[in-house]
């Protein structure tokens, strides 16, 4: 009974792991067919504004 439940919680995360892999999958497709674009941020602390470029980043 044990070592059934292992095996289960092992499946669990091997199905947790394949879902990360298809969702990470998904947003670089998505991200592959999108123009850069350009958000204007205001920093809260001090007021200034600066340019954020979507296409330019490397999210990990």
């Amino acid at each position: 009974m044990v070592l059934t439940f292992f095996k289960r919680e092992d499946e669990a995360l091997e199905e947790d792991h394949n879902a990360v892999q298809i969702r990470e999958a998904n947003i670089l497709g998505a991200l592959k067919g999108s123009a850069p674009q350009d958000f204007i941020l205001k920093c809260l602390d001090c007021g200034d504004r600066f340019t954020f470029t979507v296409g330019e980043q490397q999210f990990l």
